[in-house]
């Protein structure tokens, strides 16, 4: 017997995450900092200078990074929010799909999404 694909369609996007879908697993995040030229880590993993655009995953407790020599290293905490289609998922998908976002990270966003700091000269 063939199974309908509309049927086939349904259980498949019932089974996945809309923030997933929608919005993926990473998230564009831009760094710039004044002065220009300061190194950029993300979680202890160096990335790049500033100013520095990257495609990160979305997780929480990711930590960024600051170094310029002649000035004071400056860590900081990325925020997270919950992405607005992850209710999506708890309202049309019910729990498949919300785990889907939350093992995939696609439920949280980095907010925001834009870092400029400050570097203070070193003492």
């Amino acid at each position: 017997k063939n199974i309908p694909f509309t049927f086939i369609f349904a259980a498949v996007a019932f089974m996945t995450g809309c923030a997933t879908i929608v919005d993926g697993k990473k998230q564009e995040v831009t760094f710039q900092s004044s002065p220009a030229g300061a190194e950029v880590s993300i979680n202890g993993i160096a990335k790049g200078t500033t100013p520095l655009t990257l495609q990160l995953q979305k997780a929480g407790n990711t930590t960024f990074t600051l170094r310029k020599e002649g000035y004071q290293e400056k860590t900081l905490t990325m925020e997270t929010k919950v992405n607005g289609m992850f209710f999506g998922n708890i309202l049309f998908g019910g729990l498949p799909g919300t785990t889907t976002d939350i093992a995939t990270g696609a439920n949280l966003e980095y907010s925001p999404g834009n870092h400029f700091i400050k570097l203070e000269e070193a003492k």
